[in-house]
């Protein structure tokens, strides 16, 4: 995991380590953020050590203050939640920004522990992040579990419909058992062929509903133009970072590491710096 955390910080900066956080020290901080009140002024506070003042030297604000104090979190849960399909930097990238969104929205005056309350939600962009490249169809986690306890309880059994005699198998109620019976032979979860008929004695197969190619570049183009129109509100770094992110005139979209390391900047910098450009765009479509 320390190994993850420096990886994200070799562009141009020397790995800077903040120590754990306790309770007495997040307090001060997320108080200090709610009021308004500057970094150097909140370690000022006796609740901050020499050492750890030391290591706040290249600290800009609380939020990056916050971020890398708990970065940890979202490096452990990029190794250990994430899909070795997807690629690390997009994992981190989403585990980042769940770490953003729980620094938002955590209140501090409930006397709970930060990183109790961030992890939950980077688990959740996380996840988000994996079921972008993983799954076609989301079934949430609990009826992929009532599938496989339907399963094996209907391995032996010549009357799959008796639902009561199933539910007494799987500790699930008969409703649930129907349910899920409906959904395993619906054949929603199998693959089907493109070849496939639409319906019995039909031509058209289900392939030919698909959008072709063509159509797709011909969108692509026209998105290209409407985006141009819109990044006039965004400063020259913002509109780099995503023209390279997203492959706006190449087609050829770019990981954090490959842009940070090509604009020389950090890959935690890229990551802000996508964020702030895509809140402008949708206040921009807001208005």
């Amino acid at each position: 995991m320390v190994e993850a955390i420096k990886d994200r910080l070799t562009e141009t900066e020397v790995v800077i380590k903040i120590p754990v956080l306790t309770r007495d020290q997040e307090f001060r901080l997320f108080h200090a953020r709610k009021f308004g009140i500057s970094l150097k002024l909140t370690l000022a506070s006796h609740v901050f050590g020499d050492k750890f003042k030391r290591s706040c030297r290249q600290v800009t604000d609380i939020d990056d203050l916050l971020v890398r104090a708990n970065e940890g979190l979202v490096a452990h849960a990029a190794l250990k939640y994430g899909d070795k399909s997807v690629d690390s930097d997009d994992l981190k990238q989403a585990g980042y920004l769940g770490l953003l969104r729980a620094i938002d929205t955590f209140d501090y005056q409930k006397g709970y522990k930060f990183s109790t309350y961030a992890v939950w939600w980077i688990r959740k962009t996380v996840g988000e992040e994996n079921s972008r490249f993983t799954e076609g169809i989301y079934i949430p986690r609990h009826q992929v579990l009532r599938n496989r306890c339907v399963l094996r309880a209907t391995d032996n059994m010549t009357d799959i419909g008796d639902c009561q005699t199933i539910a007494s198998k799987t500790e699930l109620t008969p409703a649930q058992v129907k349910f899920t019976l409906a959904l395993l032979s619906s054949g929603i979860l199998k693959t089907v062929s493109l070849d496939v008929p639409i319906k019995n004695g039909d031509s058209a197969t289900r392939g030919q509903t698909v959008s072709s190619p063509d159509d797709s570049e011909l969108e692509r183009f026209f998105l290209r133009d409407q985006f141009k129109s819109m990044f006039e509100i965004l400063t020259p770094k913002e509109r780099r970072v995503l023209t390279l992110r997203y492959g706006l005139t190449d087609n050829s979209e770019k990981f954090l590491r490959e842009i940070a390391r090509e604009l020389e900047i950090t890959v935690w910098s890229v990551v802000t710096t996508e964020k702030e450009a895509l809140d402008k765009l949708r206040e921009f479509l807001r208005v």
